[in-house]
């Protein structure tokens, strides 16, 4: 690792509705908490970035993230679709680099 900081860039959607009109979402990385929002929006996608410190100590070359979600929902419960289970929110995009100059995430297709 470099000792420089990277970027995460996290394209996210979350199942809202009337029992669940947002979510807080907190991300992790590498046991570190490094950014928190309220998703607030139901549909294609929102862009969350984080900021993630230095890889090092003793050389650590990955980088292990968790997105923690406040509470979820079953689409069904909101009569989005029938899925009964219990969901915090959808994974669209991810990278992980470090440039911090870079577009925002885009849905493609």
């Amino acid at each position: 690792g470099s000792g420089e900081p990277l970027w995460l860039d996290l394209l996210v959607h979350a199942p809202l509705g009337p029992r669940r009109p947002s979510a807080t979402v907190r991300v992790v990385a590498n046991g570190r908490s490094v950014a928190r929002t309220t998703l607030t929006e139901h549909g294609a996608g929102q862009e969350v970035r984080a900021r993630v410190p230095a890889v090092a100590p003793a050389g650590r070359e990955t980088v292990e993230v968790a997105l923690i979600v406040d509470r979820t929902m079953a689409p069904a419960d909101a009569r989005l679709n029938t899925d009964v289970r219990q969901l915090g929110i959808g994974l669209v995009a991810l990278r992980l680099g470090a440039d911090e100059a870079r577009a925002p995430l885009a849905l493609t297709g």
